[in-house]
């Protein structure tokens, strides 16, 4: 941000004033990473030369960062860099609440809203690898009620969405017909967003509120989705299924494993990543105080998320979708972990073969477009967004690069072939444009 002083004086006058200046905003600069810094994480840091990065370029990011923070589209961020496992770049900035100037620290926790399903993915794979579940099972395997789904038709003239990727306003109550689905919808239809099941901004009057989840748990849950009657045939669309379809296979990694579907993620993936800061639910313990504010943009800036999202207040209901919330050093590990073909400091989540399975894109070129994410080079995974031409994506993210971002924000990406991982930790807020920036500065200052 540029301040003119508007004062004149003499050029030793100023020399000096200036000397004064830099002197204190670069005290308070230290003083305020040393802040930042100084608490929390058990990163192992490296020279970013050591694994083909560029110390010098890296600090583009904080610049960047700083913008957004200064012009108010964001509190704070924390952005996070990795080689070949080692990181080179890890940077807290800004605000993690405003009302109070906590600043943001490195152990800072955040709500991973959507985040939170590529972790889901993991564990669905894992139970797939076991045998005890197959991409192609039709879901009323494991929950009876989605047997004989129906799919709506629409009113003449009515759409699913507009060019624009936005809903259509036309009234799907006024004359639904329902329609044998082409087929039940699978666990590879959820994975990729391809079933039809209550999709983001289509409104469908037979979906529950996603209060009532606050009275509830999956078991209890799950069976009401299957009354839902579909958007879509399955497999012929790309639409986001945001809360339901990543529940759903929640709900069926619990049956299939015996097990509820936090202590699956504790038990089978925390714990052996040695991920210590990540759960469901509201925290009222150790990481209650290091919970970054969530802040929705507004005309008059940004405001806190108030009351928080079902998903993340939930005490009992463990989606898959949206619940968890975690801390960048977790979220490193677990993208890491990918990064390094399904294992992380010697213990092993999934094979190599599962891993690029999960990062392939399925759904040919459906997705490029669709509910606004019209970003054209990009296919979708098992719960992750894949960069397959980064030339006609206009993104200096490399070809086959994955993850992706939920509503908070929070994202994680790894680029497989160059082995490098990309974490973005944010509060909410007005986001999209640092992310961006983020993605950029990152890899520019990649230079091998």
């Amino acid at each position: 941000m540029k301040h003119d002083l508007g004062l004149t004086i003499n050029l030793s006058t100023k020399l000096g004033l200036s000397f004064f200046l830099l002197s204190a905003f670069a005290l308070a600069s230290f003083s305020q990473s040393a802040k930042s810094n100084s608490t929390g994480s058990s990163v192992p840091m490296s020279k970013a030369e050591d694994v083909g990065f560029s110390s010098e370029r890296l600090q583009r990011i904080h610049a960047a960062m700083q913008r957004h923070i200064d012009a108010g589209e964001i509190a704070g961020v924390i952005t996070l860099v990795a080689r070949n496992g080692k990181v080179v770049y890890f940077d807290p900035q800004g605000w993690a609440d405003l009302e109070t100037k906590r600043p943001m620290q490195k152990d800072n926790v955040f709500n991973l809203a959507s985040a939170t399903k590529p972790i889901t993915a993991v564990a669905v794979l894992m139970m797939v690898e076991e045998g005890k579940i197959h991409l192609n099972d039709p879901v009323w395997k494991y929950v009876p009620e989605f047997k004989n789904e129906k799919v709506r038709i629409l009113k003449a003239g009515a759409t699913l969405e507009t060019d624009s990727g936005v809903s259509a306003t036309a009234d799907p109550v006024a004359s639904p017909e329902l329609v044998k689905a082409n087929h039940d919808i699978t666990i590879r239809d959820l994975l990729t967003h391809t079933s039809g099941l209550m999709s983001l901004g289509v409104p469908n009057p037979g979906a529950p509120d996603s209060n009532e989840l606050l009275k509830t748990n999956l078991a209890g849950m799950v069976p009401r989705f299957a009354a839902v009657p579909l958007d879509f045939q399955p497999g012929t669309k790309w639409a986001y299924s945001n809360w339901a379809g990543f529940d759903v296979l929640g709900r069926i990694v619990e049956i299939t494993s015996g097990k509820p579907f936090d202590q699956f993620l504790k038990e089978r993936i925390f714990e052996p990543l040695g991920i210590k800061d990540t759960g469901f639910g509201p925290f009222s313990d150790f990481r209650a105080p290091r919970l970054a504010t969530r802040y929705n943009p507004s005309p008059t800036g940004l405001k806190k998320t108030d009351p928080p999202t079902p998903w993340s207040a939930a005490t009992k209901y463990f989606s898959g979708a949206a619940g968890l919330s975690g801390s960048t050093e977790d979220y490193w590990r677990f993208m890491q972990m990918l990064a390094n073909g399904g294992e992380f400091n010697g213990k092993r989540l999934l094979s190599p073969e599962t891993v690029e399975l999960m990062r392939s894109n399925h759904v040919g070129d459906l997705f490029p477009g669709s509910q606004g994410f019209p970003r054209e080079g990009t296919g979708f995974g098992y719960g992750v967004q894949v960069v397959t031409d980064r030339n006609a994506s206009n993104s200096l993210l490399p070809n086959g690069t994955f993850g992706w971002v939920g509503a908070s924000g929070c994202e994680g990406l790894t680029s497989p072939k160059e082995n490098i991982v990309m974490i973005f930790m944010v509060g909410g807020g007005n986001n999209g444009a640092a992310r961006d920036d983020f993605h950029t500065t990152a890899i520019q200052a990649f230079i091998q």
